[in-house]
């Protein structure tokens, strides 16, 4: 559990670095590394863990294959709703979004987790 806090913690600072430090030379490097994995993998996969407890029989490629359509389905709604919001649809709006998106979930799939152990130990 422990291990798990350090590393959604690490994700959690590094996510908000990128939103502000992203526009300089050498941070716009990281940013075209790095978005990929934030559009297509990491919403998924925190939305995975959040859905499904690890007592259930859902095999390490199916939980790939849910990660990744579940971040396409979210990545497409928010691209739906800011849209229709008074700033529009540009690159800024939609990587903060998806940054806050992101770390929301997280948050939540280290709350659900820590939930489900204190379940088990009782």
């Amino acid at each position: 559990m422990k291990m798990r806090l350090c590393y959604i913690t690490t994700f959690f600072a590094l996510t908000i670095l990128s939103v502000f430090y992203s526009y300089a030379p050498p941070f716009l490097y990281f940013r075209y590394l790095f978005a990929p994995l934030l559009i297509s993998y990491l919403p998924g996969s925190m939305l995975v863990k959040i859905i499904f407890s690890k007592n259930e029989n859902l095999d390490p490629l199916e939980r790939l294959a849910l990660s990744f359509g579940l971040s396409m389905v979210l990545t497409i709604l928010i691209g739906l709703f800011l849209n229709y919001t008074p700033s529009g649809l540009n690159l800024n709006t939609m990587f903060v979004s998806l940054a806050l998106l992101t770390v929301v979930v997280s948050v939540g799939s280290l709350i659900a987790d820590h939930a489900r152990k204190s379940l088990n130990s009782q």
